[in-house]
């Protein structure tokens, strides 16, 4: 960073190419902080994380015992420069206890307390006045910030599995939300309602997110092996489903390193794909497909069995219609989908499942898998985790068991592995402000990872080089002034001896005897 700053003070080569280049070295010598620590009062696994997008500098994190905590990612950074102090604690700045349930003196649940654990959270995207949970007890609730107290419930029955909200238009107030049960749930502010649903999984959606260009997109990852992509205009069927074996043959120049996340990348602000975005190529839609029973038993069937194999009698059609329809859907893994992320220009999309793969899909091109390897991937529980991609999209963060793998997106190269935790990982989130990582576990832990540890080795080459160049450069004034005092010495002296050694000039016989008489 020194060696950076002092290039910039002295107009030495490319700004834009060395800030590049500097977040290229944060993410890759990322490491547990040696300065800063977070605080946890919570007594089960960290379950989700998230950091606001409007100022970068909240972050919200919910654990399996209903404990939520709200921590200031600057307040303690401005004290402790004040009293001079190198190592930071976050300390909660809100704080929610879960309420017992053995309380007798109170049998009823109050408003702002949950009596079971938390599967997911996320901020408002605009206020850091509001954010939303979805709890195991199946409910999906808007909290406010200020009061710490709940201002809005929507019972859904089932356990939330993950819930997402719309950061392109925040003013659709939908809550998409995630259950056990295979209907995707929507959740209208306004009407204080969820009768809107998503249908077409065969069983419990474990991830779900809203797409960060389209405020009318949604994909969702079930443990039917599929990934769907969904328009909440139309409620009859999903858009297309993602095929594992749909390879796009070839990667965008957005990804591979034109103008996206590439190493030969200039733009800072580029991400992952280019193209236009409001042109999304819609592949086949999968609809539904009526099959025809093989044959009727006999003639003296009665009406009830044919209606139960689908036949009709005197042209009545009997029996249940979901029956006689089956959907051909295909599968994107080969097992569970745990989490799925959108890149941050939406042009992509990246899961992970527990068939222990990670695929890179093109949404671009109709959902195509660019077939990109991810090696050392280790993911078997059939349970939801939370994923991660830096800035520009170009770095991948995956809970690898106790570790967090670092890949780059594009080429899916394994460039660093995490390794702090005593136990499984369950989440983690990029802070795009600091250029750093934090992640949540099993341990109950929420750690921090930035490049401090490295800054320090930095600091100290930078001053051991400076140190040396400053002393080579006295060297070299003394050199220099011994040379010249030697010179003047040599120079003097050689005057003098010449000096001393001239002798007057030598006149010139006159050969030849001229004279006025000849």
């Amino acid at each position: 960073m020194n060696k950076f700053l002092l290039k910039r003070e002295l107009g030495i080569g490319n700004e834009r190419r060395e800030i590049i280049d500097e977040i290229k070295r944060n993410i890759r010598h990322l490491d547990l902080s040696v300065y800063k620590q977070i605080i946890n009062y919570n007594k089960g696994p960290i379950n989700h994380l998230d950091i606001d997008v409007a100022e970068n500098r909240y972050l919200l994190s919910v654990s399996g015992d209903g404990i939520i905590q709200i921590y200031d990612l600057f307040e303690n950074l401005l004290n402790n420069k004040k009293n001079n102090e190198i190592k930071t604690e976050f300390q909660p700045i809100l704080k929610i206890n879960r309420k017992s349930n053995n309380n007798n003196n109170n049998n009823n649940n109050s408003e702002g307390v949950l009596l079971k654990g938390i599967s997911s959270v996320q901020w408002y995207p605009i206020d850091t006045g509001i954010f939303f949970i979805g709890g195991v007890n199946g409910n999906v609730e808007v909290w406010d910030t200020n009061l710490g107290q709940v201002s809005q419930t929507f019972y859904l029955e089932n356990c939330v599995n993950s819930i997402s909200y719309s950061q392109v238009n925040c003013t659709n107030l939908l809550i998409a939300a995630a259950t056990t049960d295979p209907k995707v749930r929507l959740c209208d502010m306004r009407t204080n309602s969820s009768v809107h649903c998503l249908t077409g999984h065969r069983e419990s959606v474990l991830s779900i997110k809203w797409s960060p260009f389209s405020p009318n997109l949604i994909a969702t990852a079930s443990k039917d092996k599929t990934i769907r992509l969904w328009d909440i205009r139309r409620g009859d069927t999903f858009l297309f489903a993602l095929d594992q074996y749909n390879g796009s043959g070839s990667i965008g120049s957005g990804i591979d390193g034109g103008s996206g996340v590439g190493e030969s990348n200039d733009d800072i602000g580029n991400d992952i794909g280019g193209g236009n975005k409001n042109d999304l190529k819609q592949s086949k839609r999968y609809r539904q497909k009526l099959h025809k029973p093989k044959s009727l038993q006999s003639s003296s069937s009665s009406i009830i069995e044919k209606r139960n194999i689908g036949g009709s009698v005197g042209g009545y059609s009997g029996g249940s219609a979901n029956l006689t329809l089956k959907k051909e859907v295909p599968t994107a893994h080969n097992g569970t989908i745990t989490s799925i992320a959108w890149t941050p220009d939406g042009n992509y999309l990246v899961s992970t499942g527990a068939d222990s793969k990670i695929r890179l899909w093109d949404i671009q091109k109709g959902g195509a898998n660019t077939m990109i390897n991810y090696p050392n991937v280790h993911n078997v529980h059939k349970i939801p985790n939370q994923i991660c991609l830096s800035t520009n999209g170009q770095y991948l963060f995956h809970p690898n068991g106790r570790a967090i793998h670092v890949y780059e997106t594009a080429t899916g190269n394994l460039v660093r592995q995490l390794k702090g935790h005593f136990e499984k990982v369950n989440c983690c989130v990029f802070n795009h402000c600091d250029q750093a990582l934090v992640s949540g576990s099993n341990d109950r832990l929420t750690l921090y990872w930035d490049n401090s540890n490295d800054d320090q080795i930095d600091d100290q080459q930078f001053l051991n080089e400076e140190k040396q160049k400053n002393q080579n450069n006295d060297d070299n004034n003394n050199n220099n002034n011994n040379n010249n005092n030697n010179n003047t010495f040599v120079t003097t002296t050689t005057n003098t001896t010449k000096t001393s050694t001239i002798s007057p000039p030598t006149t010139l016989e006159d050969v030849d005897n001229w004279s006025d008489d000849e």
